[in-house]
């Protein structure tokens, strides 16, 4: 009998070992709650850097504020037909129009986000924000999102926006 308990012993700890594994699996996360952590950090990140008191704290968090539009739009184009796409690409828009000198190259995270809003989201409602952070941007492809967004949306709103 000692023997059955004892060799039993090893089994009862492998299986309470593997039990949360099984009742709690790591499943990946919704591109919504994928989403937040970014979030948080454009609204945190400049008081954080500002409130920095040497230039070694502030420097790991600009590079986490530089890296945000790469992640953003990482994160749209990773699920480009989740509804989470459209607003992680107008964040994206917003964080690289926010400078006085937006990075205007093709292959800039801002540009590529206005390139897949016009050809993959046109038909958002969600549009009419991102219409509002290029109005002022001097560069030919922000009037080719704006001229798209104002002849196929079925939005009055987008359209207004995009042709204010």
């Amino acid at each position: 009998m000692t023997h059955r308990i004892a060799s039993g012993i090893p089994r009862l700890l492998f299986c309470l070992a593997v039990a949360p594994a099984i009742a709690n699996p790591q499943d990946p996360a919704t591109p919504a709650q994928q989403l937040q952590p970014l979030l948080k950090d454009l609204k945190d990140l400049p008081d954080a850097i500002s409130k920095a008191q040497t230039a070694e704290e502030r420097k790991p968090l600009q590079a986490r504020w530089a890296e945000l539009p790469s992640r953003l739009l990482e994160l749209a184009e990773r699920y480009p037909r989740d509804p989470v796409a459209v607003e992680a690409l107008t964040e994206t828009l917003a964080h690289a129009n926010g400078s006085s000198y937006p990075d205007t190259r093709q292959d800039s995270p801002g540009i590529r986000a206005l390139e897949i809003l016009r050809r993959d989201h046109l038909q958002s409602d969600k549009l009419g924000r991102a219409c509002q952070l290029v109005l002022f941007a001097f560069h030919q492809r922000a009037e080719t999102f704006l001229r798209a967004a104002l002849a196929t949306s079925p939005h009055s709103e987008v359209q207004g926006l995009a042709c204010l």
